[in-house]
């Protein structure tokens, strides 16, 4: 199984003390720990260019997920997502899952035991706009594919308190605390790496200890795995559903120009049937108690990152969009 990476000679910028150490032959030598709905797959894909790493061609391969079936984590093929590396290339891959404790336990434990000395990438997106967009994609896309909106957004953090977990980052971090050091994890706020992605980049391949291309890679941003485009879509495709249903009207409309289809859809939109289909898969908003709650969980866990890791909140400052 091939990455998009091209074999290359690492030009190694940092001291050898500070250096990644390798991790045994065909195991992953870093990772893209999350968050999920943090911009993981735009970041993976742009690793992938680099021509010192590979990426593993499967993004989310989750080996280390015990929840997974025994199938979807045989070592052989794990393997094989590396297979095509070269000597001199830093080996990753990107799983959200596992920072997704306690429900995806003992993840850095496992890792532990087979790449003692791995490295750590973690985006870290403001954790209550983070904990909504995983509610719509969690309900949507994993949980209730296909299914009106019928739980608030409270009854839905009873429903799968996941959600919340993985925004408390305190407690995913303390999990890697445990078995590697400090200086093994590399926390990225989201909202930088969307304003500045090569600064981000420069910073993160100085942590890897390769050569900085990241003027290079941005020179035309990347866009992966944009929510706001799938949701948009998907919701036109609801509200066309009862209209493809009449008889000769599909192939109508599949015979149309596309001008003309574009408009006849969204005329379809504003009519009493759409805007009716439009509220039903509206996911429900945040109530300002909730947010309150949620906002003092996540305080805690912000003044730990500043104090154990100076990390940056001021891009975490701004007025919530949800």
């Amino acid at each position: 199984m091939e990455s998009s990476a091209k074999p290359g000679v690492s030009s190694l910028r940092t001291a050898p003390s500070d250096l990644p150490v390798r991790g045994p032959d065909q195991l992953p030598d870093f990772f893209i720990i999350g968050a999920a709905k943090s911009g993981t797959t735009t970041l993976h894909n742009y690793l992938a260019q680099h021509p010192s790493l590979w990426m593993s061609a499967i993004k989310e391969p989750c080996y280390f997920d015990p929840n997974l079936p025994s199938e979807q984590r045989d070592p052989e093929k794990y393997r094989k997502l590396f297979e095509g590396a070269n000597e001199e290339q830093y080996r990753g891959e990107s799983s959200t899952n596992y920072t997704m404790w306690p429900q995806v336990p003992n993840v850095p434990r496992s890792i532990s035991a087979v790449v003692p000395h791995a490295r750590f990438i973690y985006l870290l997106r403001e954790p209550i706009e983070r904990c909504y967009s995983h509610f719509k994609h969690r309900h949507e896309r994993e949980r209730l594919p296909g299914q009106p909106y019928r739980m608030t957004f409270e009854e839905y953090l009873a429903f799968d308190p996941l959600i919340a977990d993985a925004s408390d980052y305190a407690a995913q971090i303390r999990q890697y605390l445990d078995y590697f050091p400090k200086s093994s994890l590399l926390l990225l706020p989201f909202e930088r790496f969307v304003k500045e992605p090569a600064g981000v980049l420069q910073e993160l391949f100085g942590f890897l200890g390769v050569e900085d291309i990241s003027r290079e890679l941005t020179d035309r941003p990347l866009h992966s795995n944009s929510s706001d485009k799938f949701d948009a879509n998907l919701q036109r495709s609801r509200v066309l559903a009862p209209f493809r249903r009449v008889p000769g009207l599909r192939t109508l409309y599949r015979s149309l120009p596309k001008s003309i289809r574009e408009k006849t859809a969204s005329l379809a939109e504003k009519s009493v049937v759409g805007r009716r289909i439009q509220r039903q898969f509206t996911p429900p908003p945040i109530l300002a108690d909730t947010r309150e709650r949620l906002r003092e969980r996540f305080d805690a866990s912000a003044k730990y990152l500043v104090e154990e890791f100076d990390f940056d909140l001021g891009y975490w400052t701004r007025e919530p969009s949800i």
